[in-house]
């Protein structure tokens, strides 16, 4: 998976599936988000089993893909890149990693 996306359409969306999802959990995979880039356009899902999310953003899609990705650490991240920027999400699969870049910053999340 390779996208770029515009950091406010991403942070929209990613404020309102990190409401949704609980921080504490005994099914870990609640507290993440489902990304999944196809097309032109970047879905994300999360639930937390009484509510569901899902929302679709614009993107540039240069390989797609699916991942989950913690959402409250992934809503952080997001919150604190510089306004007006081109977030690009690359996956690693080999380390099971995604690269989250804007600007100068770079970050690096398990998946």
């Amino acid at each position: 998976m390779k996208i770029s996306v515009e950091r406010s359409d991403l942070l929209r969306s990613m404020s309102r599936a990190q409401a949704i999802v609980e921080r504490r959990t005994t099914i870990p995979i609640l507290s993440n988000v489902l990304i999944e880039a196809r097309e032109d356009r970047l879905t994300l899902r999360a639930t937390d089993l009484d509510i569901e999310l899902l929302d679709s953003i614009k993107a540039v899609v240069e390989k797609e893909g699916t991942v989950t990705v913690g959402a409250h650490t992934f809503y952080e991240i997001l919150r604190k890149l510089p306004d007006g920027s081109r977030v690009l999400i690359d996956l690693d699969p080999l380390n099971q990693k995604i690269n989250v870049k804007a600007g100068r910053s770079t970050f690096s999340l398990t998946t």
